[in-house]
């Protein structure tokens, strides 16, 4: 359907060289803070040199009022199966043991209380990228 479509317009992107969209964009950094070192193709001592963060990896997590899709229908995060009822968060299982943890979520919208919650997540998890997302 149209989601396979779109995977698969993001992976030619990719593997073609071209213009890359936000959405895809957007993912590709989100998981590129989520590896760990030694799953990157470049040796590790070359990354030691280009860090920007002090981490070797960080956990992501996400929410906002439709996080998960993308308010405009451009992000999947999640992916669902309609035959099985299976939510899929396809950057959560790049490399098994070898990434830090991706979360997404669709929060109500109700900015000071989501904003709230966010902002002590962050607090408590100091090397994690948390973003909300405004409406």
């Amino acid at each position: 359907g149209r989601v396979a479509k779109m995977l698969r317009r993001r992976l030619e992107m990719c593997r073609e060289g071209g213009r890359i969209d936000f959405a895809t964009a957007e993912m590709l950094a989100f998981g590129t803070l989520l590896l760990y070192k030694e799953s990157w193709i470049v040796g590790a001592e070359e990354i030691e040199s280009c860090l920007i963060f002090p981490f070797d990896h960080r956990d992501v997590r996400l929410s906002g009022q439709d996080s998960k899709r993308g308010t405009f229908n451009q992000r999947h995060a999640t992916i669902m199966c309609h035959d099985s009822a299976r939510e899929l968060a396809p950057l959560d299982s790049m490399v098994e043991g070898k990434q830090a943890r991706f979360r997404v979520y669709n929060s109500p919208l109700s900015e000071m209380g989501v904003l709230a919650f966010e902002y002590g997540y962050s607090l408590g998890h100091p090397s994690a990228l948390v973003c909300w997302e405004a409406q």
